[in-house]
C-alpha cells in the first residue's frame, strides 16, 4: 500500500507487467478517488469561474470539457484543472488530490453565498479510471450508454437510481476516461467493472503511465512551477483577466522546464529531490517524480532541468544514492 494526499491506495495489486500490459492492450482500472472534487452552480457561475481560471470558460460548451488552471498571483501553479460544464450555471470542477483542500476554500471564500454554491464532493464522490482498448467495451457491459463520450465530453447518468458523471478526460493516459460515482457505491462498481474483465493496477502503474506522456501532479512540490516551467501555456488565456494573468503575458522565459528522463541502464529506485546533471558533472536539474519501468527494471523520471538541456536526446547523468546513472532526455510529444 502507498500513501497519495493523506488516502491510502494499492501500489500494485499483482505484478507490474501484467497491470501495464492491462493498461495498454485490455483494460486497466485504476482508483483515483483522491482527486478533488467540487460542484459550483448558481446565476453567474460561468463569469465567477472566467474571472479565475486562466482558459477562455466561452470556449467551452455545454457538455464538454476543458483544461485550465487556477494559478496564484505570481504565476506560479495552485492547481491543474478539467473543467466540466453543465450549463453557464452549473460546473463540476476536478482537481489535483494534494491540493484539494486549497482548491476549495478558495472556490469558497471566493464565490459562496454570492448568489454560488460551493459543494466539495471530494469525499462524497468515487472516481475510477479505465485505461486501454478494451475500456469502453468493458463499461458498456456494466452500464450501456448510447451516447459514449468522445475526448473532451463526459455524460451524465443514472445508475442504481444514483447519479453518475462519466469523463474522457485522459487523466491517466491519453485514452483513458473517468467514472465518478457515490462513494456508496464505490465498491460495487469496482467489482462489477471486475468482473466483465477490468485488470486492477496500483499507484506503481499509474504513475509510469504517467511519466512516459510526461505528466504528473505539477502542484506537489515545492519548485514554484508556472504554466511556462511545464509547457501549459496553452491553456493560458491571452484575450482575458485572470489570476496570475499578468505575470503569464509578459514576454519573459524562464530559465528552464519539467522533462522526462529515461535511464539507459538497470537502476535502483531514484529518490525525488536527486540531482541531475550533465556531462561535465555540473548539477543542471532536480528530480520531481520517478517510476520504474515495468519491462526493463530501467528508471523513468520527471525533472526540473535547465536550458540547453532539456532538448530530447541529451544525455545527462542522476545522483541518486552515490549512484550516477545515464539517462536521455526522452520526446514525450507524441504520448
Amino acid at each position: 500500500m502507498g500513501s497519495e494526499a493523506g488516502w491510502v491506495l494499492p501500489r500494485q495489486y499483482r505484478n507490474l507487467i501484467d497491470e501495464h500490459s492491462a493498461a495498454r492492450s485490455a483494460c486497466g482500472m485504476f482508483d483515483i478517488s483522491p482527486l478533488g472534487k467540487f460542484r459550483l452552480q448558481g446565476n453567474g457561475a460561468a463569469q465567477s469561474l472566467d474571472s479565475l481560471l486562466s482558459n477562455d470558460i466561452t470556449d467551452c460548451c455545454d457538455g464538454h470539457l476543458q483544461q485550465t488552471l487556477l494559478l496564484r498571483p505570481d504565476g506560479v501553479i495552485l492547481d491543474n484543472i478539467t473543467l466540466c460544464r453543465e450549463s453557464a450555471g452549473r460546473f463540476l470542477l476536478i482537481g489535483s488530490a494534494s491540493q484539494a483542500d486549497v482548491t476549495y476554500n478558495k472556490l469558497y471564500k471566493l464565490f459562496h453565498g454570492q448568489s454560488l454554491e460551493v459543494v466539495n464532493l471530494t469525499d462524497d464522490y468515487c472516481a475510477i479510471a479505465l485505461c486501454g482498448p478494451e475500456s469502453e467495451k468493458v463499461f458498456q457491459q456494466v452500464q450501456q450508454l448510447p451516447d459514449f463520450p468522445h475526448p473532451g465530453e463526459f455524460r451524465i447518468f443514472r445508475h442504481g437510481g444514483q447519479r453518475c458523471f462519466l469523463t474522457h478526460a485522459g487523466l491517466v493516459a491519453a485514452d483513458s476516461f473517468e467514472l465518478f460515482c457515490p462513494a456508496s457505491h464505490g465498491i460495487d462498481w469496482f467489482e462489477q467493472l471486475m468482473s466483465k474483465g477490468a485488470i486492477p493496477c496500483g499507484l506503481r502503474t499509474r504513475e509510469y503511465l504517467r511519466i512516459q506522456r510526461g505528466r504528473y501532479d505539477i502542484t506537489r512540490d515545492s519548485l514554484g512551477l508556472t504554466p511556462k516551467h511545464v509547457g501549459l501555456e496553452k491553456f493560458c488565456s491571452v484575450r482575458k483577466k485572470y489570476e496570475g494573468a499578468q505575470i503569464m503575458q509578459q514576454s519573459t522565459s524562464p530559465d528552464g522546464r519539467l522533462i522526462a528522463l529515461k535511464c539507459s541502464e538497470a537502476c535502483p529506485e531514484i529518490r525525488i529531490g536527486s540531482e541531475v546533471q550533465n556531462q561535465e558533472g555540473q548539477k543542471v536539474g532536480t528530480i520531481t517524480v520517478s517510476a520504474e519501468s515495468p519491462s526493463d527494471n530501467k528508471g523513468v523520471a520527471l525533472a526540473y532541468v535547465t536550458h540547453p538541456h532539456t532538448r530530447p536526446g541529451t544525455h545527462l547523468h542522476i545522483i541518486s544514492d552515490g549512484h550516477a546513472i545515464p539517462a536521455m532526455v526522452a520526446d514525450t510529444t507524441g504520448s
